[in-house]
């Protein structure tokens, strides 16, 4: 892939280029953004190997409710979403990102092309 992909949430920003998964943080969203000190005192910046990611959660966004995409790590310890507040627990996951409704179609994008990679490993 020679293509970066990318996407601009509400919490942070994703973009895939084939290799790795990076998530940008900035403004308020980089001090919300877990308790990983590295992700904040790295400017805000966390890049995943592709090799490293063994699932992409969805959930879609609506009208009433934004939505989210998160990577799941290997050997990592992800948050478990307790129903009705994935969203709002998402916003202080390193691996995850809320977005808009009106942002979606570029997350889709970004989710396609790290499944892709995913299934093509």
């Amino acid at each position: 892939m020679n293509e970066v992909v990318s996407a601009s949430g509400k919490t942070g920003q994703v973009s895939f280029d084939g290799r790795f998964v990076t998530i940008t943080r900035g403004g308020m969203a980089r001090l919300r953004a877990g308790t990983t000190r590295d992700l904040i005192a790295g400017g805000g910046e966390k890049r995943i190997p592709v090799s490293s990611i063994t699932a992409v959660q969805w959930k879609p966004a609506s009208h009433l409710a934004s939505g989210l995409i998160q990577f799941t790590i290997a050997g990592g310890i992800e948050r478990r979403g307790t129903f009705g507040r994935a969203v709002r627990e998402a916003k202080t996951d390193e691996n995850s990102v809320v977005f808009a409704p009106r942002q979606q179609a570029d997350f889709e994008r970004v989710r396609n092309a790290v499944e892709e990679a995913i299934a093509a490993r």
